[in-house]
């Protein structure tokens, strides 16, 4: 089931403006330290098959399976503060003005 008409589900379909953190959550896989205990490398493999895709990388705190469940999902910041330039969604959405910088969840509001 798509609820959300067809978008990618970082997009608001109200707005049809991309969701991006506002700064990085408290876990971002692009903060020092390895704070989601990932593999080597994985950092590095999300970003190339994003990048592969034209894509993002989805902000783990806004996963539907994650602790706030009731986040709509949204950009990583740490993807978009080093990637922004390389794929064709997020090069779009700066360049059309269509960001919508939005709080971590259970930050505060957008």
């Amino acid at each position: 089931m798509n609820d959300n008409n067809g978008l990618p589900p970082v997009m608001d379909p109200d707005t049809v403006q991309v969701r991006l953190l506002k700064e990085k959550c408290d876990t971002c896989i692009f903060r020092p330290g390895n704070l989601m205990h990932l593999q080597p490398g994985r950092r590095e493999q999300m970003c190339a098959e994003a990048i592969a895709e034209d894509g993002w990388i989805t902000c783990h705190a806004t996963l539907p399976y994650g602790q706030h469940p009731e986040a709509d999902p949204a950009v990583c910041r740490g993807f978009w503060d080093v990637h922004r330039n390389d794929s064709f969604f997020t090069r779009f959405a700066q360049h059309t003005g269509r960001v919508l910088e939005v709080a971590q969840p259970g930050k505060g509001q957008a």
